[in-house]
């Protein structure tokens, strides 16, 4: 979740991300994933670079949801959203296709907060998120560390195809038929 809300173009977002807890267990949430690949639950405590695969599917699944404008809500599964696509404008398309549009779309709208002034001293949280919870769940938990969120926004980085610095890199760009020159 952290990762996500450090990253994610628009803010901190909870419909467009990942939620760790959802994932700790075999459930509806892991299931709509195991058509990527992902069968096994995770801890909800660690930033491992397969939670952040997972993430970025989740994250892409999230954004195909909104291209779709349905609720993330129901129960659907990625197939189900490619039959709606396509019962709903004719198109012969694939869930890789669609994934590919929500990947454009993450890659722009990161072009455009770059344009505006955004780097990736950016992409961070604030720093009570690392202080030890008092009461509650996660009382007897250890903070998360900055260094290991850190570390997990640059395996982010490298999995959407941009750099170090949290620019697209001009084969993403290609790869995904972006002109980068109208924004220089």
């Amino acid at each position: 979740l952290g990762v996500g809300y450090a990253t994610n173009p628009h803010g901190a977002d909870h419909c467009m991300n990942f939620h760790d807890t959802a994932f700790v267990a075999a459930g509806a949430d892991l299931n709509r994933m195991r058509p990527l690949g992902f069968w096994e639950p995770m801890p909800a405590h660690e930033i491992t670079p397969k939670k952040i695969d997972l993430m970025h599917f989740q994250q892409g699944r999230n954004c195909i949801a909104d291209h779709l404008v349905i609720c993330q809500f129901p129960p659907y599964n990625l197939f189900q959203y490619e039959g709606m696509l396509r019962a709903c404008t004719g198109w012969d398309t694939s869930l890789v296709e669609m994934y590919r549009v929500s990947q454009r779309t993450l890659t722009l709208a990161r072009m455009f907060n770059i344009r505006e002034g955004h780097t990736a001293a950016d992409d961070k949280l604030p720093k009570r998120y690392f202080q030890q919870h008092v009461g509650g769940p996660s009382a007897n938990t250890p903070p998360y560390k900055e260094e290991e969120l850190m570390k997990g926004i640059k395996y982010y980085y490298n999995v959407m195809g941009w750099d170090e610095n949290g620019v697209p890199k001009p084969e993403t760009l290609h790869s995904l038929d972006i002109s980068w020159a109208a924004g220089k």
